[in-house]
């Protein structure tokens, strides 16, 4: 393998050989080993370090997992030769290791920034921890964002796991590879899809009655809001989309003056397909006094279809519709419309298209579950979005006073186990605990912690009762602060009503789920009053 003719420009603008600014550079055998690739293009890619092998031959991604790029960036349909290709830091770390935080701050300000200038990347992809950490400025888990964008310097990024973690897999787990790998074609399909955006195959109109043209038929829906709860004051709809065919679809910004009655209307005259129709279902009750009916449910279609696969819009029309993925990055507090009213009417198209090419064929194979979903599920559905918005009022003077009894009883608690302790320690300290049970009274340790270390966890504590009465005062301890932590602090701060979510996809026995409204979308309390303030316990 031969560096590109263009990438020598860049070496030779850039490259220091004799470079010492960081530790890296003392066991490295390319001292600055830069990137490979035409300059200017439209598409980077950058990854973590040299290996051993990009050591030798001084060309970025020339290993094993190198290969493994080159030939799915292929079968993507991107031409690896037509991408510059490069690495967070330009020198290998002794052994391998991950890059510490001062070498990827002092390596990349040297050199990857300015071989960005130069190459100039209409999007770039960013393979593992190291590479996001340098765009985003600070460690963050790929996990959280692959399968979306995000923006550097004004350039579009893609987020991947390393194709290193994904081979890894291979001879370990078959089955985890098996998704890693799926996960990782995914993440260059977006980044194919954000160099050379396709356009949409479907129409969408921001006037809202324009495509529903049938009176007898359902309609999908799909809303963007400024979080996953509609019970805080400032809970907002930013737009909604409706569909009847899903080549054309209506997505529009709403405006309560413009668009309440009629939406009112809509959701009384029309059952609705949604996915997740509780989320739908809560949001409009909640805002136009209208419990809709359902018609269908995509995402407990895919459920009753396969119970043990990923049920998201998006991975299902990947899968199961043939689309290329696309990002979500999206700003749910301060909406670009520009970019939101385009992301909702793909929702409602492709939710309706999974609808008539996936759950439709289905339920006409099997009657019986057709049946089962119209007569039962749906109509539950139906009641548990009036027992969400309902929800559970919580006395907060009783609860205030069930809080005093649990620090009262953690206090009585506390002082017996300062007398073992022979001074005053705090049971919350995990660290202080082993200090007392595997120190102080010399239990031994029947549990140690990832990293080899004596544990006071729940399993150890389980097999620890009765050994001492410590043991049994700590277990007890803990109990009583679960209940005021878990329990009676979340409901005064999110009271004085709750408003619990229930979910029909997420257990394998087939029974309801039930968590509070998750805190996603900048959401910073998610009750429905503001959060509980400082209060002495004993006053």
């Amino acid at each position: 393998m031969q560096r590109h003719v263009q990438s020598e420009f860049v070496w030779d603008e850039i490259r220091n050989a004799e470079c010492n600014a960081c530790e890296l550079h003392k066991e490295a055998q390319t001292v600055c080993l830069l990137g490979d690739g035409p300059v200017p293009c439209d598409g980077m890619v950058i990854g973590e370090a040299p290996g051993y092998r990009e050591d030798n031959v001084e060309i970025p991604f020339s290993g094993r997992s190198g290969v493994f790029l080159r030939k799915a960036l292929i079968a993507a349909g991107l031409d690896p030769r037509k991408l510059y290709i490069t690495n967070t830091v330009a020198c290998r770390p002794p052994a391998n290791r991950t890059p510490k935080a001062k070498e990827i701050k002092t390596c990349s300000a040297l050199y990857l920034t300015p071989q960005i200038d130069l190459v100039k990347p209409k999007a770039i992809l960013l393979l593992g921890a190291t590479a996001l950490a340098y765009a985003k400025g600070k460690k963050t888990a790929v996990g959280k964002l692959e399968g979306s964008t995000i923006t550097f310097n004004g350039i579009p990024c893609v987020p991947s796991r390393h194709p290193a973690a994904v081979i890894r897999l291979e001879d370990e787990d078959p089955q985890a590879f098996a998704y890693s790998k799926q996960r990782f074609v995914e993440n260059l399909l977006l980044f194919k899809n954000t160099l050379y955006p396709k356009p949409n195959d479907f129409v969408f109109s921001q006037e809202p009655m324009k495509f529903l043209v049938n009176q007898n038929q359902f309609v999908y829906t799909d809303l963007e809001s400024n979080g996953l709860n509609p019970f805080r004051p400032e809970a907002k709809i930013h737009c909604i989309g409706f569909a009847q065919d899903p080549k054309n679809v209506s997505s529009f910004a709403y405006d309560r003056n413009k668009h309440w009655k009629f939406i009112r209307k809509m959701l009384e005259n029309f059952p609705i397909i949604a996915h997740r129709t509780t989320f739908e279902g809560t949001w409009y009750r909640t805002k136009f006094g209208v419990t809709p009916r359902i018609y269908h449910d995509t995402k407990v279609g895919a459920y009753i279809i396969n119970e043990n696969e990923p049920n998201g819009l998006k991975t299902l029309a990947i899968n199961y519709l043939g689309v290329d993925p696309w990002s979500e990055e999206m700003d749910f507090e301060n909406p670009d419309f520009e970019k939101m009213l385009p992301y909702n009417a793909r929702d409602n198209s492709y939710g309706l298209r999974l609808y008539y090419e996936r759950d439709l064929p289905f339920l006409k194979k099997n009657p019986k579950v057709a049946r089962l979903l119209r007569s039962i599920v749906y109509p539950a559905i139906e009641v548990f979005i009036e027992i969400i918005c309902n929800g559970f009022h919580i006395d907060e003077k009783k609860a205030r006073e069930k809080m005093d009894i649990c620090e009262q009883e953690k206090e009585k608690i506390n002082r017996k186990l300062n007398k073992y302790a022979g001074k005053k320690v705090n049971p919350g300290s995990p660290k202080q605990m082993v200090n007392l049970l595997y120190g102080t009274l010399q239990l031994e340790c029947p549990v140690t912690t990832g990293k080899g270390k004596p544990s006071t966890s729940e399993a150890a504590l389980i097999r620890l009762r009765g050994k001492h009465k410590a043991t049994d005062l700590l277990w007890d301890w803990r109990g009583w602060d679960k209940k005021k932590s878990t329990y009676l602090e979340p409901w005064i701060r999110q009271g004085p009503d709750l408003h619990a979510g229930y979910g029909f996809t997420s257990t394998d026995t087939g029974r309801l789920n039930s968590t509070m409204t998750k805190n996603k979308r900048g959401e910073k309390k998610t009750g429905s009053n503001p959060p509980m303030p400082e209060r002495s316990v004993h006053p």
